[in-house]
């Protein structure tokens, strides 16, 4: 017996929303706003300061997004707030630059860049993780306060990065020099975390830069990853 694939208009208009789905994630600029929408829910003026784009350009990118699906808002006062509409978007988000790092040429030098490859840990994450669980290290998250408490993944403290901007501050935090520190910030396109890696270095800690996002930390201790 011939099988035959009906509905073929129906097959093709799905495969019509998935592309124009797909095509939300080919800008720069959006894939700034899902990056920065991963760590906190924002309104459009914090969106347009952290991404250096205009509120104009912003806006715009931002109601394609929720067309889309991809973002979700509430109204707080007279400011509307964007989040991310499911975690499955920072799955996609996280996915594409695996895929990027695997096939794009380029990619991984500009990532070096950003996040200085040397600084990274010979050991993978799960040893890293079950380290702190242990007590044995410290997993340091140097975003905002505000992103912390968004989105912070099991078992990590926050100290800001503008904590590490002299040595007589750094000193202050009183970390203790018998454990591994592993600094984290947005994920591997985030430079924040480096510059602070770097200076507990001089200062004799053993300290180290990891690339994984708190998304896809939290992935890995085993809880999904929800905004509060």
């Amino acid at each position: 017996t011939r099988i035959s694939e009906p509905l073929t208009q129906t097959r093709l208009a799905a495969y019509e929303l998935l592309a124009r789905l797909a095509s939300v994630f080919a800008s720069p600029a959006r894939l700034k706003i899902i990056q920065i929408l991963a760590q906190s829910p924002r309104d459009v003026e914090t969106l347009s300061k952290i991404t250096g784009e205009s509120v104009a350009n912003i806006s715009q990118h931002l109601q394609r997004l929720m067309r889309e699906g991809v973002l979700k808002s509430e109204r707080a006062g007279t400011s509307k707030i964007y989040s991310i509409s499911n975690p499955s978007v920072l799955r996609v988000w996280e996915s594409l630059q695996d895929l990027g790092d695997n096939v794009t040429a380029g990619l991984r030098e500009h990532e070096n860049k950003l996040t200085d490859f040397s600084l990274k840990p010979e050991n993978g994450l799960d040893y890293i993780l079950k380290e702190v669980d242990a007590g044995n290290a410290l997993l340091i998250d140097v975003r905002e306060e505000g992103e912390f408490t968004s989105s912070a993944p099991d078992g990590s403290i926050n100290i800001p990065i503008k904590l590490f901007a002299s040595t007589p501050e750094i000193r202050k935090l009183k970390l203790p020099k018998k454990k591994k520190l592993y600094l984290f910030c947005r994920g591997r396109l985030c430079s924040m975390a480096t510059p602070a890696t770097l200076a507990l270095r001089e200062l004799g800690y053993e300290a180290y830069r990891i690339t994984e996002s708190p998304f896809k930390l939290s992935l890995i201790k085993g809880g999904a990853h929800e905004h509060k």
